[in-house]
């Protein structure tokens, strides 16, 4: 997880790549749950965790918009409060 998350920050890439990841990322959410997800992504730096949060966002097309007040309550480890 800790390399995906990696990517998801560094790798650089183009935008259909990026499109790409971002979908990856919204259906291993959906497939590993909030619980193995948000605790693995919470160990991540505050700027790998948040392009990931974008990432997500951006695959359930949210993508450049802020509020995530919504996903807290699904997903409260990876977007809640203490989540970002």
């Amino acid at each position: 997880m800790h390399i995906f998350f990696w990517l998801s920050a560094f790798a650089g890439y183009d935008a259909a790549s990026s499109e790409g990841n971002a979908a990856v990322c919204g259906a291993l959410l959906r497939e590993v749950g909030d619980t193995f997800f948000g605790d693995c992504l919470s160990r991540e730096p505050a700027a790998v965790q948040e392009r990931v949060r974008e990432d997500l966002l951006y695959d359930i097309g949210r993508g450049g918009q802020d509020d995530r007040t919504d996903l807290e309550p699904q997903y409260p480890l990876t977007f809640g409060k203490a989540g970002g």
